[in-house]
């Protein structure tokens, strides 16, 4: 604030993340807990409603990523919620004006005027 008056009322940090538990592979290799644990965390952060691998930056999912990260959903959670979601996405579009027939966008949502697909 460069002026004036205020009044702050509570202050939080707010977590947004992967809603549901993950379930990390067992083992008794410190080493590998680690990489279990720093996995696990790479996919709460980006696979919060769709898969990015950037959400800080990024504001689609890119078909390619999906391709990799719905395979780590599935050993994670045993699920594939935000994967049939992420799809569904691209299904419920009727129409893309810079599309041919057929074709899918490389990210959801778009429809790139410059027809890459």
């Amino acid at each position: 604030m460069l002026g004036g008056a205020c009044t702050i009322n509570a202050v939080y940090n707010r977590q947004v993340v992967y809603p549901g538990p993950l379930a990390l592979p067992e083992t008794d290799n410190d080493n590998l807990r680690r990489v279990y644990k720093a996995a696990g965390e790479t996919f709460r952060q980006n696979a919060v409603d769709i898969f990015m691998d950037c959400p800080s930056r990024e504001r689609a999912g890119w078909l390619c990523d999906s391709f990799w990260t719905a395979r780590v959903e599935r050993l994670l959670t045993a699920d594939s919620r935000i994967e049939r979601n992420f799809l569904e996405n691209f299904l419920l579009t009727e129409h893309y004006d810079f599309i041919p027939d057929g074709m899918l966008p490389m990210c959801w949502p778009s429809d790139h005027n410059d027809h890459k697909y």
